[in-house]
């Protein structure tokens, strides 16, 4: 969701360069989370649009995997051998202040989610956006929505608008963070330079040590700031989540 790097999250994922974007500076990316399947799976790449007239656009693709094998979070939870590694994304290039933007909405009876990534661009200067809570509810009832964090910073394990800069850590980190909050903030270099507007993205892993399970249909959306809180109101900006869920139906875990 951004052209920063190269940075991990430990083994899981990560990114070894710039982007497609980089003025033709090559990049790679990978991940080693399970992806499971019963008999057949379709593997696709997909050419972002503004490179679809590109006369070349080599790229490499290595893929491995295994038979019978066990399936778990990272970590070494197990989950069923039915369940189903589930991708959402959801885009909004104009969310309103205080508006929700939707990262999961699964009507699967049992899940985990495994994976959050948001990433945020706003055209002020400033991270008011960041006041945003991550929210989840049970879809369909009327019990009332909870939160999983305080603000969009603790959600992803930091604090005071990421002040001390970017991390990587295989549980959660910043991949974006331009212009960098403070002076002096570790930041990897920006890339394009942002000059007005700012640039967000982080992700957050959940694993063994700290899951996220549902039982009923179940959803999550994040917030553009929140009312009262970070001095000036948020900016409309332009949002994007993607989540990894594994969903299977059955007993629980």
């Amino acid at each position: 969701m951004d052209d920063d790097g190269p940075w991990s999250a430990g083994q899981l994922f990560g990114k070894t360069g710039k982007g497609l974007h980089g003025q033709g500076s090559g990049s790679g990316f990978f991940n080693s989370f399970q992806i499971p399947f019963a008999q057949h799976v379709n593997v696709t790449v997909e050419i972002p649009a503004d490179l679809v007239s590109e006369e070349q656009l080599p790229f490499w693709l290595v893929l491995r995997g295994r038979t019978h094998a066990k399936l778990s979070l990272p970590g070494g939870m197990a989950l069923p051998i039915s369940a189903r590694l589930r991708s959402y994304l959801s885009t909004v290039p104009l969310l309103a202040p205080a508006a929700h933007l939707q990262v999961v909405n699964t009507s699967m009876q049992h899940g985990a989610v495994m994976l959050i990534v948001l990433a945020v661009t706003s055209p002020r200067g400033h991270y008011q956006f960041l006041e945003g809570c991550m929210r989840a509810a049970h879809v369909g009832t009327s019990a009332p929505e909870y939160l999983l964090s305080s603000g969009t910073e603790d959600y992803f394990l930091g604090t005071f608008y990421f002040d001390a800069g970017q991390y990587f850590m295989p549980i959660a980190g910043v991949t974006s963070l331009c212009p960098p909050p403070n002076k002096g903030s570790r930041t990897v270099a920006c890339n394009p330079a942002v000059s007005a507007s700012v640039r967000f993205s982080a992700y957050r892993v959940h694993g063994s040590s700290d899951p996220l399970l549902f039982e009923r249909p179940f959803s999550i959306s994040w917030r553009n700031g929140e009312p009262g809180h970070g001095g000036a109101p948020p900016a409309y900006v332009n949002a994007t989540a993607f989540a990894l869920v594994y969903e299977w139906t059955g007993p629980p875990r």
